[in-house]
């Protein structure tokens, strides 16, 4: 983060995490209403906030996941497919086997 952003502005600057663009092009903001961000029945606010394009570090969303679980992010779908091949070839499971 600091050799792509700098160093924080201040000593104990927190990170702030954000949508940039939630769904395509036409839907900015999230919809709180959907499944995932808030429980059933609960009330959420969302929040807006202005900063300059060269303190932001965007990443794709779905993306993370590949990372955040140890899952393999293959190039091409070909790719994908000669993994899971490899992986059933030695009787390993992509989804049960991370560190």
């Amino acid at each position: 983060m600091r050799r792509r952003l700098g160093p924080p502005p201040m000593e104990r600057a927190a990170l702030l995490w954000a949508w940039y663009q939630w769904s395509g092009v036409k839907r900015k903001r999230p919809d709180l209403r959907s499944a995932g961000h808030l429980p059933a029945g609960s009330r959420g606010v969302r929040i807006e906030f202005e900063i300059d394009d060269g303190r932001v570090l965007l990443s794709d969303f779905d993306l993370w996941h590949y990372v955040l679980n140890y899952w393999y992010l293959p190039v091409s779908e070909a790719d994908g497919d000669a993994f899971l091949r490899e992986l059933q070839e030695r009787g390993l499971s992509f989804y049960t086997a991370k560190p």
